[in-house]
């Protein structure tokens, strides 16, 4: 399991598993349940910091100051969505315009809406899905001059 194998690989490279960690089993044997998991101390070039986990799990890395936290959550090839908490909205509109990501929530971990966007920048994705740009995706605009 890709979740599974990030996890492994970030462990074994220094990361610490603070809750969560292992794939439920049913009594079945079916099931694709994981437990929800922080792994602290982790390093911007860990696995789990480096790909897109499409699972829940949070890797926590300290920085010292906004200038840092921008570089780090940059400095990966995937651009799909991030999410940022603070009380300051100053903060939030600083940093967001420097956020290399297709999708940003700003104290909230969902931001999906049909009239919304959905897509990533870089390596997550080309175009949109979701509202009208979306349909523009499907269109091809053009020029015409007429004398």
């Amino acid at each position: 399991m890709h979740v599974e194998r990030l996890i492994s690989a970030s462990v074994a490279s220094g990361a610490e598993v603070r809750i969560g960690g292992n794939r439920h089993v049913s009594d079945t044997g079916k099931g694709f349940f994981f437990q929800p998991t922080v792994l602290a101390s982790c390093t911007p070039e860990m696995p789990c910091c480096q790909e897109e986990i499409f699972g829940p799990v949070v890797p926590v890395i300290k920085f010292t100051d906004e200038a840092e936290v921008i570089h780090l959550a940059n400095s990966t090839q995937y651009g799909l969505a991030g999410y940022m908490f603070t009380c300051d909205l100053a903060q939030a509109w600083r940093v967001s315009e420097h956020l290399q990501v297709g999708m940003l929530g700003v104290n909230t971990g969902r931001f999906s809406a049909a009239e919304l966007p959905f897509g990533g920048i870089k390596y997550s994705g080309i175009g949109r899905e979701g509202g009208p740009c979306a349909l523009e995706q499907f269109m091809d605009t053009r020029s015409i001059v007429w004398h």
